[in-house]
Protein backbone atom coordinates (compact mmCIF):
# COMPACT_ATOMS: atom_id res chain seq x y z
CA UNK A 1 0.00 0.00 0.00
CA UNK A 2 1.19 3.85 -0.86
CA UNK A 3 0.58 6.07 1.65
CA UNK A 4 0.51 10.15 0.13
CA UNK A 5 1.79 13.10 2.41
CA UNK A 6 -0.83 15.77 0.52
CA UNK A 7 -3.82 15.16 -1.65
CA UNK A 8 -1.67 16.50 -4.50
CA UNK A 9 1.36 13.73 -4.50
CA UNK A 10 -2.03 11.31 -4.54
CA UNK A 11 -3.43 13.42 -7.93
CA UNK A 12 0.52 13.24 -9.05
CA UNK A 13 1.24 9.46 -8.82
CA UNK A 14 -2.23 8.13 -10.09
CA UNK A 15 -1.51 10.61 -13.04
CA UNK A 16 1.76 8.95 -13.68
CA UNK A 17 0.42 5.27 -13.54
CA UNK A 18 -1.72 6.67 -16.07
CA UNK A 19 0.76 7.75 -18.46
CA UNK A 20 2.80 4.27 -18.24
CA UNK A 21 -0.44 2.77 -18.94
CA UNK A 22 -0.94 4.49 -21.82
CA UNK A 23 2.47 3.95 -23.16
CA UNK A 24 3.19 -0.27 -22.12
CA UNK A 25 4.01 -2.34 -25.26
CA UNK A 26 4.77 -5.75 -24.61
CA UNK A 27 6.99 -7.29 -27.36
CA UNK A 28 6.41 -10.56 -27.18
CA UNK A 29 5.38 -13.93 -29.58
CA UNK A 30 2.33 -16.16 -28.76
CA UNK A 31 1.25 -19.10 -30.87
CA UNK A 32 -2.30 -19.54 -32.61
CA UNK A 33 -3.39 -21.48 -29.71
CA UNK A 34 -5.88 -21.13 -26.43
CA UNK A 35 -3.05 -20.27 -24.29
CA UNK A 36 -1.45 -17.65 -26.93
CA UNK A 37 -5.31 -16.32 -26.79
CA UNK A 38 -6.07 -15.67 -23.22
CA UNK A 39 -2.62 -14.13 -22.82
CA UNK A 40 -3.30 -11.57 -25.60
CA UNK A 41 -6.55 -11.00 -24.21
CA UNK A 42 -5.11 -10.22 -20.72
CA UNK A 43 -2.50 -8.10 -21.89
CA UNK A 44 -5.30 -6.34 -24.45
CA UNK A 45 -7.01 -6.07 -20.77
CA UNK A 46 -4.73 -4.37 -19.07
CA UNK A 47 -4.28 -1.46 -21.50
CA UNK A 48 -0.70 -2.88 -23.40
CA UNK A 49 0.09 -2.32 -26.68
CA UNK A 50 0.46 -6.03 -28.43
CA UNK A 51 0.20 -6.10 -31.59
CA UNK A 52 2.45 -9.37 -33.03
CA UNK A 53 0.43 -11.48 -34.76
CA UNK A 54 0.36 -15.12 -33.45
CA UNK A 55 2.55 -18.15 -35.04
CA UNK A 56 0.44 -20.73 -36.43
CA UNK A 57 0.87 -24.11 -35.83
CA UNK A 58 4.00 -24.72 -33.67
CA UNK A 59 5.86 -23.83 -31.88
CA UNK A 60 3.14 -23.76 -28.99
CA UNK A 61 2.88 -20.66 -26.44
CA UNK A 62 5.61 -20.46 -24.10
CA UNK A 63 4.51 -20.26 -20.47
CA UNK A 64 5.85 -20.48 -16.88
CA UNK A 65 4.47 -23.12 -14.40
CA UNK A 66 5.24 -21.65 -10.36
CA UNK A 67 4.37 -24.87 -7.79
CA UNK A 68 4.18 -23.86 -3.80
CA UNK A 69 4.85 -26.45 -1.60
CA UNK A 70 2.53 -26.66 1.69
CA UNK A 71 5.41 -25.29 3.41
CA UNK A 72 5.77 -22.24 1.13
CA UNK A 73 8.66 -23.48 -0.69
CA UNK A 74 8.87 -22.52 -4.30
CA UNK A 75 9.72 -24.46 -7.74
CA UNK A 76 9.25 -22.87 -11.00
CA UNK A 77 9.58 -24.53 -14.51
CA UNK A 78 9.83 -21.97 -17.84
CA UNK A 79 8.88 -23.18 -21.09
CA UNK A 80 10.76 -20.62 -23.20
CA UNK A 81 10.70 -19.95 -26.92
CA UNK A 82 12.07 -16.15 -27.92
CA UNK A 83 14.80 -16.75 -31.05
CA UNK A 84 16.00 -14.27 -33.70
CA UNK A 85 13.52 -14.51 -35.72
CA UNK A 86 11.36 -13.13 -33.40
CA UNK A 87 12.85 -9.71 -33.29
CA UNK A 88 10.98 -6.78 -35.15
CA UNK A 89 13.38 -4.44 -35.99
CA UNK A 90 10.86 -1.47 -36.29
CA UNK A 91 9.66 -1.88 -32.62
CA UNK A 92 12.86 -3.17 -31.09
CA UNK A 93 14.48 0.51 -32.18
CA UNK A 94 10.74 2.43 -31.42
CA UNK A 95 10.94 1.96 -28.09
CA UNK A 96 12.43 4.53 -25.54
CA UNK A 97 13.00 1.82 -23.17
CA UNK A 98 13.27 -1.47 -23.35
CA UNK A 99 13.19 -3.40 -20.58
CA UNK A 100 14.29 -7.54 -20.22
CA UNK A 101 14.51 -10.53 -17.87
CA UNK A 102 17.87 -11.93 -17.26
CA UNK A 103 16.42 -14.95 -17.57
CA UNK A 104 15.16 -14.71 -20.33
CA UNK A 105 18.71 -15.05 -21.64
CA UNK A 106 19.30 -18.48 -20.47
CA UNK A 107 18.05 -20.47 -23.86
CA UNK A 108 21.07 -20.18 -26.38
CA UNK A 109 18.48 -18.54 -29.19
CA UNK A 110 16.58 -16.26 -26.62
CA UNK A 111 20.17 -14.79 -25.74
CA UNK A 112 20.69 -13.84 -29.68
CA UNK A 113 17.54 -12.34 -29.60
CA UNK A 114 17.84 -10.17 -26.55
CA UNK A 115 21.36 -9.26 -27.76
CA UNK A 116 19.51 -8.22 -31.02
CA UNK A 117 16.81 -6.00 -29.43
CA UNK A 118 19.51 -4.41 -27.27
CA UNK A 119 22.02 -3.42 -30.18
CA UNK A 120 19.05 -2.57 -32.17
CA UNK A 121 17.90 -0.31 -28.92
CA UNK A 122 21.11 0.95 -28.37
CA UNK A 123 21.57 2.04 -32.01
CA UNK A 124 19.26 4.21 -32.27
CA UNK A 125 19.62 5.83 -28.99
CA UNK A 126 17.40 4.00 -26.63
CA UNK A 127 17.91 3.15 -23.59
CA UNK A 128 18.22 -0.94 -22.77
CA UNK A 129 17.28 -2.25 -18.66
CA UNK A 130 17.88 -5.27 -17.41
CA UNK A 131 16.96 -7.15 -14.21
CA UNK A 132 19.29 -9.82 -12.96
CA UNK A 133 16.17 -10.76 -10.12
CA UNK A 134 16.99 -14.33 -10.68
CA UNK A 135 20.24 -15.49 -8.43
CA UNK A 136 20.58 -18.51 -11.04
CA UNK A 137 20.79 -16.15 -14.68
CA UNK A 138 23.65 -14.43 -13.11
CA UNK A 139 26.39 -16.59 -12.24
CA UNK A 140 26.53 -18.59 -14.88
CA UNK A 141 26.38 -15.73 -17.19
CA UNK A 142 28.33 -12.47 -15.36
CA UNK A 143 30.80 -12.22 -17.80
CA UNK A 144 27.80 -11.27 -20.66
CA UNK A 145 25.87 -9.29 -18.97
CA UNK A 146 29.08 -7.17 -18.10
CA UNK A 147 29.90 -7.14 -21.49
CA UNK A 148 26.83 -5.95 -22.45
CA UNK A 149 26.94 -3.17 -19.80
CA UNK A 150 30.57 -2.23 -20.28
CA UNK A 151 29.77 -1.93 -24.26
CA UNK A 152 27.06 0.78 -23.31
CA UNK A 153 24.09 -1.44 -24.59
CA UNK A 154 22.78 -2.22 -21.43
CA UNK A 155 22.35 0.30 -18.84
CA UNK A 156 23.98 -0.42 -15.36
CA UNK A 157 22.05 1.70 -12.66
CA UNK A 158 18.32 2.79 -11.80
CA UNK A 159 16.18 4.66 -14.36
CA UNK A 160 13.96 6.62 -12.92
CA UNK A 161 10.23 7.26 -13.97
CA UNK A 162 10.16 10.50 -13.68
CA UNK A 163 12.84 10.71 -16.32
CA UNK A 164 11.03 9.38 -18.63
CA UNK A 165 6.87 10.61 -18.28
CA UNK A 166 4.92 8.87 -20.08
CA UNK A 167 6.88 6.08 -20.57
CA UNK A 168 7.50 2.25 -19.33
CA UNK A 169 10.89 2.05 -17.98
CA UNK A 170 12.28 -1.07 -15.98
CA UNK A 171 14.41 -0.99 -13.12
CA UNK A 172 18.04 -2.79 -13.27
CA UNK A 173 19.26 -4.50 -10.29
Amino acid sequence: MTFFASAMQRRQHRRRRRQLRRARRLLRQVSNDALGEIYAHDIHAQGVAFDTEPLVGQPPTACSMIFVTPDGERLSRRLLRTRPDDVEPDKASGTKVTYFEGYLGDPPRAKQAIRQTARLAHAAGREVSMTLSYSFCVDPYRDEFVELIRSGTAAAGRLDRRDYPGEYVGVVC
